[in-house]
């Protein structure tokens, strides 16, 4: 009947639920706290990070035309392993590479990004701007005289 068929699927959906629990307790991303009345879930700090690492990857509002969200930063060489995971963290979450520390998104993370890099302690070494206006063009092609913008060029 439709009812054997709804208290199946709720059995399977606990289930489910409670292979999902197991999985994320055994990755730390979560604590499951147990009262007389009540089960509390929360986050752990590697939790929280991982949380807001995919939103920044699924996260596609695209900033208006003309602005863009550049990440700029310089981590040291003694923490070099860190500098590369962050540097493939930006590229898996969609931003272009502009140079080897400048990388820049048309999504709108600016506050989301903030919050990750700050929940790593990075913030020191790491610089976020919302750019309102970018010149184009400059990047392409070799450099030489007529690249330079006259009102520079040294005569």
């Amino acid at each position: 009947s439709y009812e054997d068929i709804l208290r199946i699927r709720g059995a399977q959906r606990r289930k489910d639920f409670q292979v999902t629990l197991k999985y994320l307790k055994q990755k730390k991303l979560i604590e499951v706290k147990k009262t007389a009345t009540q089960v509390m879930i929360s986050l752990t700090q590697n939790g929280r990070l991982r949380a807001l690492r995919e939103h920044i990857s699924r996260y596609k509002k695209i900033l208006p035309k003309g602005e863009t969200c550049m990440v700029i930063f310089d981590i040291p060489e003694q923490a070099r392993a860190v500098r590369k995971t962050f540097r493939m963290f930006l590229k898996e979450s969609g931003f272009l590479m502009v140079q080897g520390s400048v990388w820049e998104s048309s999504y709108d993370v600016f506050d989301v990004l903030a919050e990750f890099v700050h929940r790593l302690g990075l913030q020191d070494w790491v610089d976020i701007v919302h750019a309102e206006r970018r010149m184009h063009g400059m990047r392409k092609g070799p450099a030489g005289p007529n690249r330079i913008p006259s009102k520079l060029r040294k005569f």
